[in-house]
């Protein structure tokens, strides 16, 4: 889907082996994140080499993509890199120069050494790519919803990123789907059941109800519903997994 549809970099926010393992000699660009609770680890040179094994050296061969490694404590990891033979094969880089961090105006030009003029076009990258089910929702319930494309690779809406001879999207091919079941509260279960509400919350906790607040696309459904769709969201997601 991503060659479909013209994609030549794609960044990912961690290491997930079967991810990567998918991208390997697809000729798209990777960039590899590293989560925030994992960088604190990563102070060590010890940990930074076996980070880099398990989660770079691993998915690459001599004629495997490219892929760079963002995250503040690079020093380490290029030494593992280096040491691992990869150092030219792989960038490490970090989202904004360093200096930002030890700034007091929070801008890379303000920080001891300012940055370099770069006469050139700037990468962007679309956030994101696919709906995230399980991404927090700590900044809000947007967080999930912010992908170009649904679960199931169907474009959304029309977009054209002058990539495509058609002018829009290709949506993935070959989707498989479950078969059509559903879990819905029975009809005649009462509402004031005091087991409902603990089993709602722990249904939503566990499945996805952030198409239920306000001005989403079910924020209209009666409690009734709202319950079923907290118990089917969960049993698909626990279907699926």
């Amino acid at each position: 889907m991503l060659k479909d549809n013209g994609f030549q970099k794609v960044k990912l926010f961690d290491a997930h082996y079967d991810t990567l393992k998918g991208l390997g000699n697809s000729g798209i660009e990777v960039m590899v994140g590293i989560p925030n609770d994992v960088l604190a680890t990563l102070g060590s040179f010890k940990a930074a080499e076996k980070w880099v094994s398990n989660n770079i050296s691993v998915h690459l061969s001599d004629n495997n993509e490219n892929i760079r490694t963002t995250f503040p404590a690079l020093q380490n990891v290029q030494a593992a890199l280096v040491k691992a033979g990869q150092g030219n094969q792989v960038k490490v880089t970090v989202p904004l120069n360093a200096d930002v961090y030890e700034s007091s105006s929070s801008l890379p030009s303000g920080g001891g050494k300012g940055t370099p003029m770069r006469p050139v076009p700037v990468y962007a990258y679309l956030f994101s790519l696919i709906d995230e089910d399980a991404k927090s929702i700590q900044p809000g319930n947007f967080k999930r919803h912010w992908g170009i494309l649904p679960y199931d690779g169907r474009p959304k809406y029309s977009l054209n990123l002058g990539t495509t001879n058609s002018g829009s999207l290709i949506p993935a091919s070959v989707v498989k789907y479950l078969e059509k079941k559903w879990c819905v509260l029975k009809p005649n279960a009462k509402l004031d059941n005091p087991e409902v509400a603990p089993s709602v919350s722990y249904a939503c906790a566990r499945g996805d109800c952030t198409s239920l607040g306000y001005e989403t696309s079910c924020g209209g459904l009666d409690a009734r519903e709202n319950i079923s769709y907290a118990f089917n969201s969960y049993y698909q997601i626990k279907q699926s997994g």
